[in-house]
């Protein structure tokens, strides 16, 4: 039947709890919870459990909370609401996940952009990377070929390699070396750049291009 008065409902949202220890933390958002069921239940509003969820977050993962879920209700209680805990949650168009300061393969993935080394390897697959700002670049071979000054150009494609590329290739470019900049040469960066991801140093240098940190020059 047709209300009487206005008919409203709240999607998509969220509450940030803060305290001094994870153990303090649970006490406070259970308490907190269990007054806004109630205040929903006298206002005739309903909360989904099965779509609400948590996501702890900590500048480590070893200081996250060792518990999985929280309750709403007595332990013995036949109605008691469980909200599960998960590690990442995708919140109007943002992905945010446990670890607040550093992307994660999980991220990625959901995110279906590649990761550092997979979007260098497949630039090394398809041979498409233009060096040198705006400029073409000629392909780099010694032999004859049916095209006169053939040149470097990107391969005009929709797939998940190509958008993982436009999106974080500019960021890439700029958190290389200043020597590894000044290459112009397409094989010549492709050797150079190689090494030094394979060096004994790989995961410092993939952590500096995974973030916001100037990369030291000693590196």
């Amino acid at each position: 039947p047709r209300s009487e008065g206005p008919v409203s409902f709240a999607d998509d949202a969220s509450v940030i709890f803060a305290d001094t220890s994870w153990k303090m933390l649970r006490v406070h958002v259970e308490y907190d919870l269990s007054i806004l069921l109630d205040w929903f239940a006298v206002n005739m509003l309903t909360v989904n459990i099965e779509k609400t969820f948590f996501v702890p977050f900590g500048i480590r993962s070893s200081s996250l909370p060792e518990y999985d879920n929280l309750g709403v209700g007595s332990e013995n209680q036949e109605n008691r609401l469980v909200v599960k805990r998960v590690n990442n949650i995708i919140y109007h168009g943002v992905l945010p996940n446990k670890n607040m300061r550093f992307p994660t393969d999980q991220l990625y993935e959901k995110a279906k952009v590649l990761d550092i080394r997979q979007m260098y390897y497949l630039n090394l697959a398809i041979d498409v990377i233009r060096w040198g700002g705006e400029e073409l670049k000629k392909i780099d071979h010694n032999y004859q070929t049916h095209k006169n000054c053939p040149f470097l150009i990107p391969r005009i494609t929709s797939s998940k390699g190509h958008k993982s590329r436009s999106y974080m290739v500019a960021r890439v470019f700029n958190s290389l070396l200043g020597d590894l900049k000044k290459i112009v040469h397409p094989t010549k960066m492709k050797k150079r750049l190689g090494k030094r991801m394979i060096s004994s140093k790989r995961s410092i240098l993939e952590v500096y291009l995974e973030s916001d940190i100037d990369i030291p020059h000693d590196l």
